[in-house]
């Protein structure tokens, strides 16, 4: 029997002609360049060419553009983070919780007598309160250490004073998958020295007492890690050298990030690990500061009363500006070799931010892949740091020692490592990771698909 289907033609006329109405005003209204919800910047148009058009990397890029783009996207994204909330689920979060043992069992995690790293005597010293960033060292830690009137959000967030916290679990099979994944980039280029930082929370310091329970030992969980690296691989310990400068503003409140001030520290230990004899110091660099920042861990909560209490007390993001010539390149998903624009001197560190994640002046905020030449250092070395974005405020401190600086995102890179690899003489590789990106199954994919390109 023939259906008739007339009395549905009304409805699909509406559907596709708001269909073709919203279309319509996506191509009129102006493009966003930045995603608040995602903490990313967007996708740009392709530049056309026939030979993309033939490769089809062109109606690649232009897919991804129209698709970051698309009118209202922010808000969906934004309703898809809630509906994930509400089920415990979140990007950065590790897949397995483990808390410490009261009764002193390891709970796979190598046990130390302390969670803190001591102080070392004639230690280095502590910065200036100007360099810090803050009014003086002791205001910075009091920020850290309200214990009264904490709250455990539903998105596994501790808010403490005006301080938000990230909850950490050790995962000790996905943790192995990161460390293989660094042992197989080892393996694979033995020429280059392969290194590794990765950098705890703020919680591991700053955490009030009644939840550390709740939340594992992030420099066991280090220690961990890094005892499944291979002899090739060279670890690196900021964790001892963040500990040393506690009272200092090394953690952002409000943001998930270190701060550039913590940062410098993780690459004072990278340097001296690499022997780099005569390392940027930030002392002697001008400054540049964005008041009144309210980060990643602020947006997690915000139009709550646990917002309402970090907006009291917002973050001041100090950032230092290089102070040698370079030139920047940034290149789209789809190359490695036509980069999307050359951006000149004041880029590697931006001094005029628009958009409400300040933390977007470091580095051009996340791109696939990057380029920094230093136009002053003829040294020859050329160093590839993959990363997340809290290798963002150490990249530009370490383009000092470099005469090229290779930046790789695996959350965004597309295009060959191989490739990337035969194009340039690398003598160093990084790994920057702060702690939550090794026990995190999206992360690790990433970087394991990576390598394997």
């Amino acid at each position: 029997m023939k259906k008739n289907y007339s009395k549905y033609k009304s409805g699909i006329t509406v559907f596709f002609s708001a269909l073709l109405v919203i279309g319509m005003i996506n191509l009129i209204v102006p493009k966003p360049t930045y995603s608040n919800a995602e903490n990313r910047a967007l996708a740009t148009m392709p530049k056309f060419s026939f030979s993309a058009l033939a490769d089809g990397s062109f109606i690649h890029g232009l897919s991804t553009y129209l698709s970051d783009t698309f009118l209202g996207r922010e808000g969906m994204v934004r309703f898809a983070g809630k509906v994930k909330s509400l089920y415990g689920l979140n990007g950065e979060n590790t897949d397995v919780i483990v808390k410490p043992n009261p009764n002193g069992g390891d709970n796979g995690i190598a046990q130390d007598a302390s969670s803190e790293a001591p102080v070392e005597s004639g230690g280095e010293s502590a910065l200036s309160s100007s360099a810090a960033g803050t009014s003086s060292g002791e205001a910075a830690s009091s920020n850290f250490h309200i214990e009264d009137d904490s709250a455990l959000t539903s998105n596994g967030l501790v808010i403490a004073g005006t301080t938000a916290f990230q909850l950490y679990g050790y995962a000790p099979k996905v943790n192995q998958r990161y460390a293989a994944a660094v042992n197989s980039f080892a393996e694979k280029y033995p020429n280059v020295k392969t290194m590794c930082l990765v950098a705890p929370l703020n919680t591991e310091f700053y955490l009030p007492e009644k939840y550390k329970s709740q939340t594992a030992d992030e420099k066991a969980s280090i220690e961990k890690i890094y005892s499944m690296l291979s002899d090739q691989v060279t670890t690196i310990d900021a964790y001892s050298k963040l500990a040393q400068h506690q009272g200092e503003y090394i953690y952002f409140r409000t943001d998930h990030h270190w701060t550039q001030l913590g940062a410098y520290y993780g690459y004072t230990a990278f340097a001296e690990k690499t022997g780099i004899t005569n390392p940027t110091d930030i002392t002697k660099l001008r400054s540049i500061t964005y008041d009144n920042f309210l980060g990643s861990l602020y947006l997690q909560v915000k139009g709550t009363a646990a917002a309402e209490k970090l907006a009291k007390e917002p973050d001041t993001l100090t950032a230092y500006i290089p102070d040698f010539n370079y030139k920047l390149s940034y290149y789209p998903k789809e190359s490695i070799t036509d980069p999307a624009s050359y951006l000149g001197k004041g880029t590697l560190v931006a001094e005029n931010v628009t958009v409400a994640n300040k933390y977007m002046c470091f580095i051009h905020g996340d791109q696939p892949f990057e380029k920094i030449e230093n136009l002053d250092n003829q040294n020859g070395k050329t160093l590839l740091v993959f990363k997340e974005s809290y290798a963002n405020s150490f990249v530009p401190l370490v383009c000092h020692d470099y005469q090229t600086v290779l930046v790789v995102d695996p959350r965004y890179f597309t295009q060959s490592l191989s490739k990337l690899m035969s194009l340039y003489t690398v003598n160093d590789a990084l790994f920057l990771n702060y702690i939550m990106a090794p026990g995190t199954t999206q992360r690790v994919n990433e970087i394991e698909k990576m390598i394997s390109q």
